[in-house]
C-alpha cells in the first residue's frame, strides 16, 4: 500500500488547442542519442522512457493530447527535460529537436505530472513482508549502527511561487513560500513514504500526527512481540514514541552521546534522500535558480512525480550525473537541520505516550550503547 496524500481532486488543468503539425519522431531521436546522453539530459534511459511512456499512456490528459498529435513519448520528455534541468519552460520548446508552442510545453508538464503522480501507489510504497523489514533493518545498522530501524522520517521545504489563497500559510522560516514534504526513506535513499500536500507552516510533527504511515506501523508493531525492535527515526522536531526514536536533547552520560550519535549518521539517510532527490531533478532546487513557478496543487503533482521517478531510478541503480550536484544538495539539506529543533507541545492526553516512549529509547540505550558489546538486531 502507498502512503502519499495530496489533495489531487483539486488539480485542475487547463487545455489549449494544440495546431497540427509534423513532429521529429521521437523513436529516430532515441535510436540516434546514447543511452549516457539520455541519462544526462531526461534522468532516465531508454528502456525507462518507454517504461513510464506505457504507463500513463492511457492516463486521460495524456490520451488528450496525443490525440491532439503529441506523442506521449514527446510529452514525457518535454516533462523529464523540465525535471532534470529545472530550466524555464520557454527553454524546452526544442526538447529532443522539436519546436512546440509554450502552451504545448506548460500542458506537457501538467499533464504528465498529473498523470506521473497518480502512480505513486504503485512506486513509493513500502512492504512488510519478513524479509523486506529485516533487509532494511539490516541496512540501517550495517550503515549506521542504529538497532532495529524501519526507515529515517524528515521534512524539506520546497519552494513555489506565491500562491493566491492562503498565502500567509505557505510562508515558513525562510523568505518565500514553500510545500513541506515530509518523506520516509529506507538505507539505500528510497522513499517509502511521502506526504506532499502542507504548506511551510505546518510543522513535521503535525504532519506525523496526520500520516497514514503512522497508522500503518503501528498496525505492524501490534502484530509483533511486546518486546520487539522496531521504529522509525527523527530529529527532536518529533515527539518521542515507543514508535519514533529522537535523540537525547541533553546526553549526560558516555551512552546517551553514542546512542546519539548513531542515530545521528543514521538518520542522514533521510538527508542524503532528499540531497539525492534534488540534485538529480533540479526544478525541486532552489539553488538551480528558483521555484517551482506553479501553483501548490501542481506543484505537489510536480514533487510526487519526481520522488516517483527517484524511486525508479533507485531500482534501475542509475547512477547520479553530477556527483558536486549531489554533495551541494546533501550539503543544503544538513544546513537545514543542523539545529537541534525545539520538541513538539505535548498534550495531556499524549503525555502517557511520552512517557511510554522515554521507557522504551531508556531501554534501547541500556541494552545496546550502555557497554561495549557489539550492536546487535
Amino acid at each position: 500500500m502507498a502512503f502519499y496524500h495530496w489533495y489531487s481532486n483539486r488539480v485542475t488543468v487547463q487545455s489549449h488547442p494544440v495546431v497540427s503539425r509534423t513532429h521529429q519522431s521521437v523513436t529516430d531521436f532515441l535510436d540516434r542519442s546514447t543511452d549516457t546522453s539520455i541519462i544526462d539530459n531526461f534522468r532516465l534511459d531508454k528502456v525507462g522512457i518507454h517504461h513510464f511512456a506505457e504507463k500513463i499512456r492511457k492516463h486521460e490528459l495524456i490520451e488528450r493530447k496525443t490525440q491532439s498529435g503529441l506523442p506521449v513519448e514527446t510529452q514525457l520528455m518535454v516533462a523529464l527535460s523540465f525535471y532534470s534541468s529545472g530550466n524555464s519552460l520557454r527553454s524546452l520548446r526544442s526538447t529532443a529537436d522539436l519546436k512546440l508552442s509554450l502552451g504545448s510545453v506548460e500542458n506537457c508538464v501538467k499533464n504528465v505530472s498529473v498523470a506521473l503522480s497518480s502512480l505513486a501507489s504503485e512506486y513509493i510504497t513500502n512492504s512488510w513482508e519478513t524479509s523486506s523489514v529485516v533487509a532494511t533493518k539490516q541496512g540501517f545498522l550495517d550503515y549506521g549502527g542504529f538497532p532495529g530501524c524501519l526507515g529515517a522520517i524528515d521534512g524539506t521545504k520546497i519552494k513555489i511561487r506565491a500562491p493566491s489563497v492562503d498565502e500567509d500559510a505557505y510562508v515558513g522560516r525562510h523568505p518565500g513560500h514553500y510545500i513541506n514534504c515530509q518523506a520516509i526513506c529506507d538505507h539505500r535513499l528510497k522513499f517509502l513514504e511521502a506526504s506532499v500536500r502542507w504548506p511551510a507552516s505546518v510543522n513535521d510533527s503535525t504532519i506525523w500526527e496526520h500520516c497514514s504511515f503512522r497508522e500503518e506501523l503501528g498496525l505492524f508493531l501490534a502484530s509483533k512481540p511486546s518486546d520487539y525492535q522496531g521504529w522509525l527515526i527523527g530529529d527532536s522536531g518529533y515527539a518521542q514514541r515507543e514508535e519514533m526514536m529522537i535523540p537525547y536533547l541533553e546526553p549526560d552520560s558516555t551512552a546517551k552521546v553514542k546512542y546519539n550519535g548513531r542515530h545521528k549518521k543514521s538518520r542522514c539517510v533521510i538527508e542524503r534522500a532528499f540531497g539525492a532527490l534534488k540534485s538529480r531533478f533540479r526544478c525541486l532546487c532552489k539553488e538551480s535558480g528558483g521555484a517551482l513557478m506553479f501553483a501548490p496543487d501542481m506543484a505537489c503533482a510536480i514533487i510526487v512525480s519526481c520522488m516517483v521517478l527517484h524511486n525508479y531510478c533507485i531500482e534501475r541503480n542509475f547512477p547520479m550525473t553530477t556527483s558536486e550536484h549531489v554533495k551541494k544538495s546533501i550539503e543544503l539539506e544538513n544546513i537545514a537541520n543542523v539545529s537541534i529543533r525545539p520538541p513538539p507541545t505535548i498534550s495531556q492526553s499524549d503525555k502517557t505516550l511520552s512517557i511510554r516512549g522515554i521507557v522504551a529509547r531508556n531501554k534501547l540505550m541500556v541494552t545496546h550503547f550502555s557497554s561495549k558489546k557489539r550492536v546487535r538486531q
